[in-house]
């Protein structure tokens, strides 16, 4: 008996004196996907591993018929802060669409935005940019094609050095 009580306090002597890891293992990436559904949105879905199309669909939708012409779908693999967007119509087809989130619900979802994938109401979710700067960002890119980068914005008028390094954690 005395050996067992002895053994017991010498294993939870080793267990407390043991040292915690330096560092906590990274978690692993996770994806983001809007649903969005006959022109509402159904939610904002959170995945540990990239969905497919169909996949998506079916985790969020098992009401929806995913006919054999969608089989195809199965290979398309969704990026992080995608939206589907599902349209039934009345002869029991859908039909899929995909795009990109609103700029507002990417930083929210601490998403990183690219300057070729942003609209006019995706420019003024950021700090310092109004409905004019806005549209002059979208006339330049018009004109002058895509910035590739965010440092490319120093191009259009308006937006100086100043302005680009308050958003630049964005991008």
């Amino acid at each position: 008996m005395v050996m067992i009580l002895i053994g017991v306090y010498f294993a939870r002597e080793a267990s407390i004196q043991e040292d915690l890891p330096t560092f906590l293992p990274e978690s692993p990436s996770l994806f983001y996907v809007e649903l969005v559904k006959n022109g509402r949105s159904a939610g904002v879905y959170q995945f540990s591993d990239a969905p497919s199309l169909v996949s998506v669909i079916r985790l969020t939708n098992d009401s929806l018929p995913v006919r054999s012409s969608t089989e195809s779908f199965e290979e398309i693999i969704l990026l992080s802060g995608e939206v589907v967007e599902v349209s039934e119509n009345t002869n029991e087809s859908s039909e899929v669409t995909t795009g990109w989130m609103s700029a507002s619900h990417r930083i929210a979802l601490r998403l990183k935005l690219h300057p070729d994938r942003m609209t006019l109401v995706d420019w003024q979710a950021l700090p310092g940019i109004g409905p004019v700067l806005s549209e002059k960002i979208e006339r330049d890119r018009q004109e002058n094609g895509d910035f590739g980068v965010v440092d490319e914005l120093h191009r259009v008028k308006g937006l100086g050095s100043g302005r680009i390094e308050k958003f630049r954690s964005f991008f």
